[in-house]
């Protein structure tokens, strides 16, 4: 529960421990923490996976989504970015040459360069 809770309920670890707590269960936070980590690295190589297959397309839509997060040690959000890639299987008429690039740093005005034209 504790890592479907957090991904898709979008429900801290403190308040999961919480919600454990009251339904009788003693879970710490480090407990439901270490249990995330695990499934990441499980799911890592499906993740890969997905990813090669989504950058293999010949054309590929990209999404930045801005999100806030807390900062740690500060008490004040910042702006986080979400990048989602998908790959488009419609057939195309001319062959397309596309560049990606990802950044966790915050981007402000800057943009990535262009694709160079074939």
């Amino acid at each position: 529960m504790c890592w479907s809770a957090n991904t898709l309920i979008i429900s801290p670890l403190y308040r999961q421990s919480r919600i454990f707590d009251r339904e009788g269960l003693d879970l710490d936070r480090s407990t439901l923490a270490d249990w995330v980590g695990k499934t990441t690295a499980l799911l890592e190589p499906l993740a890969d996976a997905i990813g090669r297959h989504v950058l293999s397309a010949e054309a590929i839509f990209a999404d930045d989504t801005p999100v806030s997060m807390l900062a740690p040690g500060t008490g004040k959000t910042r702006t986080a970015r979400l990048w989602t890639y998908a790959r488009d299987e419609r057939p195309w008429a001319v062959p397309l040459r596309g560049r990606t690039t990802s950044s966790s740093a915050p981007r402000q005005a800057a943009r990535p360069p262009p694709s160079p034209t074939p």
